[in-house]
C-alpha cells in the first residue's frame, strides 16, 4: 500500500486541513489568505432550522459516535463566503479532540463532521496492532458507518481514493483513507464541488467528512467547440505564462470562472457554472494547473495553478 504521510501535534487542526487540501487548489487558499476556506466566521443571517433543533440532531450523532455524549456547545456560523449559515456543535471536554458536526442550517441535513472520538480509536487500534482492512473493506464500513449518522454518503464509486499515515510527534502514526466523490450533472463532473470522507485504516470509521455542493447547473450543457479549437484558445494563455499544455488530459467538466489570466478582474468565490474544456499544463519550473474554455461560446474563462 502506497501511504502518504502527514505531520502534525494537533490531530484534528491537521485533519481539517488535509479536509481542505484534498479539495481545494493552493492558488485559492493563497488567494484567501486573509480567510481562509475552512475557518468559521459569524454570521447574521437567520437560518430554518433553530437552535434548538440543531442541538437535538447534534445530540443524536454524537452519541452514535460516543454512548452517553452531550452537546457542549453549538454556534451558527459561516464557512467560507458563499456557503448559507450552518449549525456547528461540539462534544468533548479536550480542545483538540472534540467531536464537531456540522448542520445544515437551512435543512437540517448533517453536512460535516470531525470526530476526535474515532481518531482516539484509530489510536488504540494502532497500539494494539490491529491489522489494516483492504480498501474495499473500509469504504463499505466508512459508506454503512456515514449513512447511520445521516450522511448522504454517494452510493456510487468515489472519484479518488487516496491512503496516507498521520504522524504525531515524530512517531508512527494512524493509517486513513480519504474517499471523494465530485458533484456530477447530466455526466459531467463539477471540478469544484464535492464530497469526501476521512476513513480509519483499521475498521473504518469515519473520522471526517465534508460537503461542497455550491455551483448553480449550467444555464446550458451545449458543446459548440472542439477539443481541437478550445486547444488553439488556451495556447494563447499558455505561450504567454510559458505552460506546457498536454493535449491528452483536455477533458469536459464544470467549473466556475474566475478569468484567470485574462482581461477580466480575478474572481472567487463564484456559484456560476458553465461547461467548459479543462486542459491541464505543466509550468516551465514547477507546478501544474489548468485552462477552461467555454464550450458552448469559446469564452476564456480563467483556470487553476498550483505553485
Amino acid at each position: 500500500m502506497n501511504v502518504k504521510r502527514v505531520f502534525g501535534k494537533k490531530r484534528l487542526l491537521v485533519l481539517a486541513v488535509v479536509l481542505v487540501l484534498a479539495s481545494v487548489s493552493l492558488s485559492v487558499l493563497i488567494a484567501e489568505a486573509d480567510e481562509p476556506y475552512f475557518l468559521f466566521k459569524p454570521t447574521t443571517k437567520t437560518p430554518k432550522v433553530d437552535k434548538e433543533a440543531a442541538t437535538n440532531i447534534a445530540k443524536q450523532v454524537f452519541q452514535k459516535m460516543r454512548p452517553g455524549a452531550v452537546v457542549e456547545e453549538i454556534e451558527l456560523t459561516q464557512k467560507g463566503s458563499l456557503v448559507a449559515p450552518i449549525w456547528v456543535a461540539r462534544s468533548g471536554k479536550k480542545d483538540y479532540d472534540k467531536d464537531e458536526v456540522e448542520i445544515d442550517g437551512a435543512t437540517g441535513k448533517l453536512i460535516g463532521l470531525l470526530s476526535g472520538t474515532a481518531m482516539d480509536n484509530a489510536l488504540a487500534s494502532l497500539q494494539a496492532k490491529h491489522p489494516l482492512l483492504p480498501e474495499e473493506e473500509v469504504l463499505k464500513r466508512a459508506t454503512a458507518r456515514g449513512k447511520s449518522f445521516g450522511i448522504a454518503v454517494p452510493d456510487s464509486k468515489p472519484t479518488e481514493a487516496t491512503s496516507y499515515r498521520q504522524i504525531d510527534s515524530e512517531e508512527e502514526g494512524t493509517v486513513q483513507w480519504m474517499f471523494k466523490w465530485a458533484r456530477e450533472s447530466r455526466g459531467y463532473k463539477y471540478y469544484n464541488d464535492w464530497f469526501l470522507i476521512i476513513a480509519d485504516g483499521y475498521k473504518g470509521e469515519i473520522i471526517g467528512s465534508n460537503k461542497r455542493y455550491e455551483s448553480v447547473e449550467p444555464s446550458t450543457f451545449a458543446i459548440n467547440v472542439s477539443k481541437e479549437r478550445a486547444l488553439q484558445l488556451a495556447s494563447t494563455i499558455s505561450a504567454k505564462n510559458g505552460f506546457d499544455v498536454r493535449p491528452e488530459n483536455a477533458v469536459l467538466m464544470i467549473v466556475n470562472p474566475n478569468y484567470r489570466w485574462t482581461a477580466e478582474n480575478f474572481v472567487l468565490d463564484t456559484v456560476e457554472a458553465r461547461l467548459a474544456w479543462v486542459i491541464d499544463f505543466k509550468k516551465t519550473e514547477e507546478g501544474h494547473g489548468s485552462i477552461w474554455i467555454d464550450a458552448a461560446t469559446g469564452e476564456k474563462l480563467g483556470g487553476d495553478e498550483t505553485r
